[in-house]
């Protein structure tokens, strides 16, 4: 009795060991420091206000409606930004080049959560270094010519999942110098290009996109330098029904050359489009054409499992020595003959080991795509987020 007497004194007065040192953490709310949704008066500087109040554990809190933003939005480290899911930030009249939402030099520990972005991307390009970032549930559209999110600067455990990107000129991404990133479960509609990704290092997943009305590439992954991509997987992404198709509209374009261990499987990818074709296939010398179903780049890996058809001007193409190329589904006839083919690369031109792939020319034989939630929700799946 006397000890466990003595054990709750010492609880009480020194406190349980798992809170102690532990800050609070407070919901902030920008409706508190003067920012009024739906009044079409400028909220920039109150959102600033709130931001700047508060601490790293907080979670600055946005109600539904729409905020009108004049400028950038600044985002501070450690801390969760959470839209209500319809919380529209406006950006009005922004110049060409410019962003709607800035993450702060060298930020980390941040979630940008649940909002609408109409007039402005999202930047991260100051500092040496972004780690552990998660850019989630958002929709971005009507961005001043800029890509939805764009990342110039070396970043770890980049998470860019379950964002739509639709209605504008530029990339849903174009991110560089990324290490243990994940770009899945997005959703790419009516712009140039889904994403353009440089120098991966190690552990990249690039999975589980679904684009559509896509001009040039659904996905495009490149080395840069002397960075080699690790345990790269692009697994389960569908792209298919193009907008002004030309000579660079290609399904996947995984070129990390020299990487190990990339894996390229379960893919969709069709060459279809509805209206008229680029105006620079009047002028470039190649004609109404697509590019490749698939090109592939890398020192060792696979390409498998992908459904693949259309009038590609080779379905799968590859540029390193006995790359395997095994269990794809080929549909439809290629404009340049051959379904499987090497291009050159690091080495010259190589070749593909072709194991069991599906050569059917008939194209009304291929599988409709995937529904597009089906898609999504596998990304949610693969994180465990729906268990």
């Amino acid at each position: 009795m006397h000890l466990t007497l003595t054990l709750l004194l010492i609880l009480w007065f020194v406190g349980l060991p798992s809170a102690r040192g532990t800050a609070r953490a407070d919901d902030v709310d920008v409706t508190r420091f003067g920012a009024t949704p739906d009044d079409g008066a400028d909220d920039l500087r109150a959102i600033q206000r709130a931001i700047d109040a508060s601490k790293p554990g907080d979670i600055v809190r946005f109600t539904a409606g729409v905020f009108d933003c004049s400028g950038t939005v600044f985002l501070r480290s450690g801390r969760t930004y959470r839209g209500a899911g319809d919380t529209t930030l406006r950006f009005k009249d922004r110049p060409d080049d410019t962003y709607g939402v800035a993450f702060l030099e060298n930020c980390a520990e941040v979630t940008f959560d649940g909002f609408h972005l109409v007039g402005g991307g999202i930047r991260l390009s100051d500092g040496e270094r972004y780690r552990d970032i998660r850019i989630t549930n958002n929709d971005i559209s009507q961005t001043a010519r800029t890509p939805g999110v764009y990342v110039s600067i070396p970043s770890d455990r980049l998470v860019v999942e379950r964002n739509r990107f639709h209605d504008f000129d530029g990339y849903g991404v174009i991110a560089y110098h990324i290490n243990e990133c994940s770009v899945s479960g997005n959703v790419f509609h009516n712009i140039d290009q889904g994403a353009h990704l440089l120098a991966p290092r190690d552990a990249c997943n690039f999975s589980s996109n679904y684009g559509t009305r896509l001009t040039r590439m659904g996905l495009e992954v490149q080395r840069m330098g002397n960075v080699i991509a690790r345990n790269m997987v692009v697994e389960g992404n569908v792209f298919h029904d193009w907008k002004l198709p030309f000579r660079d509209s290609f399904g996947l374009s995984i070129v990390a050359d020299e990487s190990v261990n990339t894996r390229i499987v379960n893919n969709y990818v069709r060459a279809d489009h509805t209206g008229e074709w680029n105006e620079q296939t009047k002028t470039d010398g190649q004609g109404k054409r697509f590019g490749y179903g698939i090109e592939a780049g890398f020192a060792s890996g696979i390409v498998e499992g992908n459904v693949i058809g259309g009038p590609w001007a080779n379905h799968i193409v590859v540029s390193h020595k006995d790359t395997p190329v095994r269990n794809n589904k080929l549909y439809g006839k290629p404009v340049w003959k051959k379904h499987i083919a090497g291009e050159p690369g690091p080495g010259g031109t190589e070749s593909a080991v072709a194991e069991n792939n599906l050569i059917e020319t008939n194209l009304k034989e291929m599988p409709p795509p995937p529904d597009m939630e089906s898609v999504i929700r596998r990304a949610a799946d693969a994180r465990g987020e729906n268990r």
